[in-house]
């Protein structure tokens, strides 16, 4: 059987906050909020796997074409979901996204494993066993900006999910 173009599977975990990490993703917004998010995705050609947060961010984890490049799949997905939120769920008019997101490019066989932390996003956040990287979203934060290279778990290629946190104890 002959391919006639690229065959790609590009998986990736996008993590973004709320403006100044206000707690503005209520019960009542986060399910309307995570469908449209999956929604907008499908719509960008992408595989929704995962969407997930608490009230003051939101992960994602899709499929993307390789077409479409990260910062424009982010900017589609901030930009339709603010306007989602404050334009049409009532009372809501000064929702906004901050400006900065993480992203990570994950392997397909770590894909169970993120997808189970992105689901289970209330549940690490409560137990405090949450992996630093991906809840930090990229804020310039001066204690750590000393830092020379990012403090991830690269081993997620191999599908050794670890919490960098967590490998040490």
């Amino acid at each position: 059987m002959a391919f006639r173009g690229p065959y790609t599977k590009l998986f990736c975990h996008i993590v973004w906050a709320t403006w100044d990490r206000l707690p503005l993703i209520d019960a009542e917004v986060e399910p309307r909020l995570h469908g449209m998010i999956q929604n907008k995705l499908r719509e960008l050609d992408c595989v929704s796997i995962a969407t997930g947060g608490v009230e003051d961010h939101v992960h994602v984890v899709c499929q993307f074409p390789p077409t479409l490049a990260i910062s424009e799949l982010v900017k589609r997905i901030k930009g339709a979901s603010s306007h989602f939120v404050s334009d049409e769920l009532a009372g809501r008019e000064t929702f906004r996204w901050q400006g900065t997101y993480g992203c990570f490019t994950i392997g397909e066989s770590a894909l169970p494993k993120v997808k189970a932390y992105v689901l289970n996003q209330r549940q690490h956040h409560a137990s405090d066993d949450t992996h630093r990287e991906w809840e930090r979203v990229w804020i310039d934060d001066p204690v750590e900006s000393n830092d020379q290279s990012p403090q991830g778990d690269f081993t997620m290629m191999s599908g050794d999910f670890q919490s960098p946190d967590k490998r040490n104890a």
